[in-house]
């Protein structure tokens, strides 16, 4: 199978409301990884612009991210997936709760987790998404024309995946390191 013979089939199986229907209860990935994310980010200093790379239709990492953004961007290579986030950003009614998400990432963090810090945290989510974007893992110019350069750059479990049918896979995904500030900081996880 070619890459886009790989491209096409990948969106024709992904559907972000049924992957979202297995979000239904925290299971132990998404415990690991935002106390992964929670860890790895402390530390960093405020007003960071960041980028959520690959972010698929979810935002819990998003929630990690935002203590320390000023501006979050959020791509993916799915338009159906931004169109998820979009919905949530938008407080659409039947976007996902992302409520135990949410509370989650404050327990973790050592915050208060009651209905008015989770939603000052989803107010402080949606005030700092300022962009949603289209990118391709696998492209040499990943966000396309985009010419930002991130402070923070953040990718959980999609550049492994995305590599995962190329031969030389992993150094092709380097060229996701063009998208950060030189002293900046990447932030990856890959499923095991």
């Amino acid at each position: 199978m070619g890459l886009s013979e790989f491209k096409a089939e990948y969106a024709a199986v992904f559907h972000p409301k049924e992957y979202l229907a297995d979000y239904s209860q925290l299971d132990e990935e998404v415990i690991f990884t935002i106390r992964f994310m929670v860890q790895s980010l402390r530390g960093l200093p405020p007003d960071l612009l960041t980028l959520e790379f690959g972010g698929g239709p979810v935002l819990y990492s998003v929630a990690t991210q935002a203590p320390y953004a000023r501006e979050i961007h959020f791509c993916d290579f799915l338009p159906a997936n931004l169109n998820e986030v979009r919905s949530w950003l938008n407080s659409e009614p039947d976007a996902f709760d992302w409520t135990p998400y949410f509370k989650l990432v404050l327990e973790e963090e050592g915050m208060p987790a009651n209905p008015t810090t989770i939603r000052l945290r989803s107010a402080t989510i949606r005030r700092k998404v300022t962009r949603l974007s289209i990118c391709d893992a696998l492209a040499e110019a990943p966000l396309g024309q985009v010419a930002a350069r991130y402070d923070l750059v953040v990718a959980n479990y999609c550049t492994d995946v995305a590599a995962a049918p190329l031969p030389g896979g992993v150094p092709r995904m380097r060229t996701n390191g063009t998208m950060g500030q030189p002293g900046g900081w990447l932030v990856v996880s890959v499923t095991p």
